[in-house]
């Protein structure tokens, strides 16, 4: 089983995960469910804004499946 699960992830100011949402599903519930559990041990920079003041941001994280 090879699949991609695209989420839309919003960083909190202190580089935590806010929440996390599938934006393009693998057709794998599963997998699906352990992309969304793996993006929120993730640690991000937060965004700053044009003072330099970290910011709540939304990015795109893409996971890749290759299961033998």
């Amino acid at each position: 089983i090879e699949a991609n699960v695209s989420l839309r992830v919003v960083v909190g100011v202190d580089g935590g995960v806010d929440s996390v949402e599938v934006s393009s599903s693998s057709g794998y519930g599963e997998l699906d469910q352990a992309a969304i559990a793996a993006v929120y041990a993730y640690r991000f920079s937060p965004a700053q804004n044009i003072y330099g003041e970290p910011v709540r941001c939304a990015v795109y994280q893409t996971l890749h499946f290759r299961l033998n």
